[in-house]
Formats: structure tokens, sequence, C-alpha cells
């Protein structure tokens, strides 16, 4: 197999110390927009897929991360204010640079935890904190948290990949192609996010990112667990039920802390349904795939996002669409269900057929909520093509009187 010839020709400790030394490059001033360090260490994971020296990367990756946060705190420390002019900082833009220091003055922790899986901004904050005199104590806990983060993520998914290479099940490429679909979609709308850097990076949102990064552990985890009760490769069942139910649940908490702290943001409305929608049908996969749920309701939900999508994409992208009752039980019987489903597989067998029943009856819930949608949808656009039309039937001095009328009150 390929990793086995990989193991042949690395020794696991030069493995994790170029791993370790990626890590630093990544997060040292300027270097991480440089030098591919999320790609190293990536493929060190693969490498060290099935050996004990897996851990230890984890550990001295994150270790590398927050040792190279160091570089941009101490430099930042330094120059103080006088580092706006700095080479890096002319490189991204005054104007980031201002969005980013702003952001680690007003929530110093969160901003350096989250700030790290942001391309472009990740080589700004630690710089900022310095530069902003952010304390060691606010840093160093938002820089350890971030270090743990991204190691988590590209460790975890190199080794992913390395154990799909091992054993090339085709079902077990599916959380694979779901962790895929996720970076795809990051990646494509990397432009927008960082536009939004001033909204997204919030608690609410944190946790819906948390939602999607758990997904993929999640579905790894059911597919990895083979037959229901099974033992299989990962945690105990009982900690991966409760994975589950921190999972769903945290599609209710994301929800509640935005309304308690007054943090709902456009950013937080467009990411949650999706992760939402995401983690639903890689889940549903996943269960599908090991013959614990039928089929059928996971292909209706697929086609229903699809047709909603295509039909209502636009208007939600716009904030014409708001989410509607209906859509809330959905959502709340989807997760419930998959959740019950999730206990029945790998905890108490008895209840596996209700939590199937419960998710197919959400599937058909899922569908009326897209008519729904749809129809709203539809009706939102002819309002908007009505609207257009009575503004270009009028003469243009009407118009110009209309638009200063607006303008001004």
């Amino acid at each position: 197999m390929v990793t086995e010839l990989l193991h042949q020709l690395a020794q696991p400790l030069l493995v994790v110390l170029l791993m370790t030394g990626g890590a630093v490059a990544d997060s040292a001033l300027g270097v991480g927009a440089v030098l591919p360090g999320e790609t190293l260490v990536a493929v060190g994971a693969t490498v060290l897929e099935g050996t004990r020296s897996l851990w230890l990367a984890w550990v001295s990756v994150a270790a590398g991360a927050f040792l190279g946060d160091h570089v941009g705190y101490a430099v930042g420390r330094r120059l103080g204010p006088a580092v706006a002019g700095s080479g890096p900082v002319r490189k991204v833009g005054r104007a980031r640079w201002e969005r980013v220091t702003g952001l680690v003055r007003r929530h110093a922790v969160p901003t350096l935890a989250l700030g790290r899986l942001a391309p472009g901004v990740r080589t700004l904050v630690a710089l900022g904190a310095g530069a902003s005199g952010v304390s060691y104590g606010r840093f160093a806990l938002g820089s350890g948290l971030g270090a743990l983060l991204w190691s988590t993520v590209w460790v975890g998914g190199g080794a992913a990949v390395g154990r799909v290479l091992q054993e090339f099940d085709l079902v077990q490429l599916l959380p694979l192609a779901g962790a895929l679909v996720v970076v795809a979609l990051v990646v494509g709308n990397r432009r927008t996010l960082l536009r939004a850097v001033d909204s997204w990076l919030t608690w609410p949102n944190a946790i819906t990112v948390a939602r999607l990064l758990l997904t993929v552990p999640l579905c790894w985890w059911l597919v990895s667990a083979g037959s229901a009760g099974g033992a299989g490769a990962g945690p105990a069942p009982g900690w991966i039920a409760a994975a589950g139910v921190a999972w769903a649940g945290s599609d209710w908490l994301d929800g509640a802390v935005a309304r308690r702290l007054g943090q709902e943001t456009r950013v937080g409305a467009v990411l949650d349904p999706v992760a939402d929608r995401l983690g639903v049908l890689a889940v549903g996969l996943s269960l599908a795939a090991g013959d614990h749920l039928p089929w059928w309701p996971v292909l209706l939900i697929v086609l229903t996002d699809a047709i909603v999508t295509l039909l209502a994409g636009h208007a939600a992208a716009h904030g014409r669409l708001a989410v509607s009752t209906l859509g809330k039980i959905r959502t709340a019987v989807l997760l419930g269900g998959l959740c019950l489903l999730l206990t029945g597989v790998l905890l108490l067998p008895e209840v596996a057929a209700a939590g199937a029943w419960v998710v197919s009856a959400g599937s058909v819930l899922h569908v009326l909520a897209g008519i729904d949608y749809v129809r709203r949808a539809l009706r939102s656009a002819r309002a908007h093509e009505a609207e257009a039309d009575a503004g270009s039937g009028s003469d243009a001095p009407t118009r110009r009187e209309a638009h200063s009328s607006f303008s001004h009150g």
C-alpha cells in the first residue's frame, strides 16, 4: 500500500520534526503566507497513521504553532503602532490590518483562536495582539487554543487520509468526501469570508464552526464502528454517542448564545444552515452506508436540498428568505432522530428502529419545508421584479426625485 512504502522511506521522529518545523514556519511572522505549512503537516500525519508517533506529532505541531505565534507577538510588542508600516502589513493591506487589530483589542481570545483557521488573517493576529498591547495571558490562552484546533484539523485530516489509503474501502471515503466538500466551500468563498471578518469572529459562529468540524470525526467513527454495537477503530461507543449529542445540541446552543450576547450576524445566518445541511447529510450517509438507515430518507434530503438551492438559494443568500417555523421543526426532528438512531446503533439496539422512523419522518418534513421555501422564494422574486418594473416605468426626472426622497428619508 501507499503508506507502507512511505513508512519504509521515512523515520517517524524525522517526520515529526519536519511537521513541527512547518508549523513554526507557518505561524511565524509572514512566513505562513509563503510556505505550505498545512500541507506539510497533513502529509506527515498521513505517513504516521497507524504509529504511536501520531499523538506525539499532534502535540508537537500544536507546540510549534504556539511557538511560532510568539515571533509575531514579540515583534508587535517591540514595534508597537509603528508595525503598521512594515512590509507584511503593507502586503495584506492597511484596511485589513485595522479590522484585525480592532477585533484583537475587543475579542482577543476568540480572534486569536479562530483567526488561525482564516488564510490571510492568522499571519496578522499575533502581530496585532502584540502591537495592540494585549496582555500575555490573553495572548497565550487564545494562541494555545488556536494552535490545538489547527493541529487537530490538519493532523486529524492527514491521519484520516492515511487510514483511507491503507484500507481503501469505498464506504470509508464518505467522511473524507464530506471534509473535502467543507474545504472546497471555505476555499471557494475565502474572499467573502475575509471581507466579513468583522462579523464572523463571534462566539456563536465559533460554536457553528466547531459543529462543522465535529461532523468529520463523528462520521469517521460511525463508519469505523462497523456493525451495530461492534467495536471499531476510535473511541468507545458511549463517547461516540456523546459526541453525536453534542453535535446535534450545538445547533440550539449557537442560536441561544447569539441571542443572549446580541451577536446575531449575517455570516452566522448563512453559516448555521450550511452546517446543519452538511452535517445531517454526512451523518445520514454514514448511517445508511452501515445499513442502519434506509437510503430513501437520505435521497429525499439530497434531492430536496439540490432543488431548494437551485430555486431558492439566491433569495436566501440576499436575505429575502427567513427561516420558517416548519424549517425549525424539521431540523429539530432530523437532529433528534439521528441522535436516537446513534444511541440505538452504538448503545441500545432496541431504540434503533424508532430512531430510523423519526429520521424518515424528518425527511418528509424536509420535503414540505423545501416546498415552502421555494414557494416563498418565487413569490419574493415576482415581487422584486414588480418593484423593478414599476421603477423603470417612470420618467427620468421622476426617478431622480424618487431617488432623492429615498436617500434622505
